[in-house]
């Protein structure tokens, strides 16, 4: 038997073998050897990889087209960089509305070799969970063999209509208040067993979302959107059915940023040409998917007394502000870690002295359409230690990592508590002088490019 792995070596023999029969009189037996080895390799498994649904590799939470598009892939790693000795025939295409158990379009097996952009010509229903399975009938080269190949994977849409957002509110946070921390409070009224619950979120400019204190999404993703506003709004996605709590109380944590949507009126923006195009905003939409199959809106009507949250539909939204006192899209963030309010995502947290937050007017109320987008989130991708540390000056250190890259810095300092309410500025510079210090060169409208950290009595302290 042969292995895969050495068919470029086997292809070579076997042509070295093909041009021996011109000089010995065994054609025959060669002939018969040669189709035996092609007809091992042609026997390597064949699998399908890389389910996609419009481009997005499965699972996909929050897929926002109606008829999206399915693609897969047929590979056999084994054979290498040699040209692999099997092609699909046939295939057909199976989705399944898992939240109801029925299947909403099939197919049928069809005559072709295509794998990509397979149009379900079924229109998807809103914030539903589907699984999409794939059969390929794959031939085997010259042989005529063939293997049949299944393929399974899980994708749910988001909110396919601007209808679907109807009933929901914006919440606004006004240029000048300091608060950007949202509680909101809600039951989930639900008896029977959960079998799927979901959250679309739209935090303008940037968001970080916490359901009974476990955040959501990815720990890693550091960035939100920058889009055209004015024409769609971005929101994400979140599976929360492992995070919800059915038949009790549960909280929804947000903190808002200001990012590109909210930048604040300064000289900097100005010499930039960069307008505030609204206030801090956030608009919330959850469901619960029950064993049944029936659906229920959750976290949709701001509540503006707190005693009349006995439904599913309503929340309570309260305001604070905490350690993130200032945000700045270029010029960093200011934080006070002595203000901190510890453990506010949680279940557990006393917000009764929080003040309801309020709706945004019609002047706050974003213009754009609701879009979710399927783009690749900014990441962490490594860490980087400095390659330099000076100390020009009592004080003051540099750290030079040797290169222009995007990052965010993590800088733990470890006292003896005698920091309390000591100032920690961070600047940031492309170029040293010959002492060390670095240098600001470009203009900016008088405004100082520094995130700076209060420290806290508790120590030791990480700043980030």
């Amino acid at each position: 038997k042969v292995q895969c792995m050495y068919g470029g070596i086997i292809a070579k023999v076997l042509y070295f073998l093909h041009k021996l029969t011109k000089f010995i009189n065994m054609k025959r037996m060669l002939l018969f050897f040669m189709m035996g080895m092609y007809i091992s390799l042609a026997s390597c498994n064949p699998e399908l990889r890389s389910l996609r649904v419009e481009y997005a590799l499965c699972p996909v939470e929050g897929v926002q087209v109606i008829n999206p598009r399915i693609s897969w892939a047929l590979s056999n790693a084994a054979i290498g960089n040699n040209t692999q000795p099997i092609q699909q025939t046939h295939y057909s295409v199976v989705v399944t509305d898992t939240d109801e158990g029925r299947v909403v379009w099939n197919s049928s097996l069809l005559a072709s070799s295509q794998s990509l952009n397979i149009v379900c010509e079924t229109p998807l229903t809103s914030d539903t969970a589907y699984s999409v399975t794939v059969t390929s009938i794959v031939s085997t080269l010259p042989s005529g063999g063939s293997k049949t190949l299944v393929l399974t994977g899980q994708f749910s849409t988001a909110l396919l209509h601007d209808t679907d957002w109807e009933g929901t509110q914006w919440l606004a946070m006004n240029d000048s208040d300091i608060r950007n921390q949202f509680r909101g409070t809600f039951n989930v009224n639900v008896t029977t067993n959960l079998k799927r619950a979901s959250c679309h979120i739209a935090g303008l400019g940037y968001y970080v979302a916490y359901l009974n204190g476990i955040r959501l999404g990815d720990e890693e993703n550091t960035l939100g959107f920058s889009t055209q506003y004015q024409t769609r709004v971005p929101y994400d996605t979140y599976d929360v059915t492992n995070t919800i709590r059915p038949g009790t109380k549960n909280v929804l944590a947000v903190r808002l940023g200001r990012g590109w949507y909210s930048l604040p009126r300064d000289n900097f923006t100005q010499v930039l040409g960069y307008n505030t195009l609204g206030v801090r905003s956030l608009r919330v939409k959850c469901s619960v998917v029950d064993a049944t199959g029936r659906k229920f809106p959750l976290v949709t009507t701001h509540s503006s007394n707190p005693a009349t949250n006995v439904n599913n539909n309503n929340v309570v939204w309260r305001v604070s502000d905490g350690q993130f006192r200032h945000d700045h899209l270029f010029l960093g963030e200011i934080q006070d870690a002595r203000v901190a309010t510890t453990g506010w995502t949680t279940i557990e947290y006393d917000d009764s002295d929080w003040a309801l937050a309020s709706v945004a007017s019609s002047d706050q109320t974003p213009t754009g359409a609701m879009a979710r987008l399927l783009v690749p989130p900014t990441k962490r991708i490594a860490a980087r230690t400095a390659d330099i540390v000076h100390n020009p000056s009592m004080g003051v250190f540099v750290f030079d990592f040797g290169i222009n890259r995007a990052t965010q810095c993590d800088l733990s300092i470890e006292t003896d508590g005698s920091l309390g309410g000591t100032v920690l500025k961070l600047k940031h510079s492309e170029t040293a002088d010959a002492d060390g210090n670095i240098i600001i060169t470009n203009d900016l409208g008088g405004v100082q490019n520094n995130n700076s950290r209060v420290a806290s009595l508790k120590m030791p302290m990480k700043s980030h």
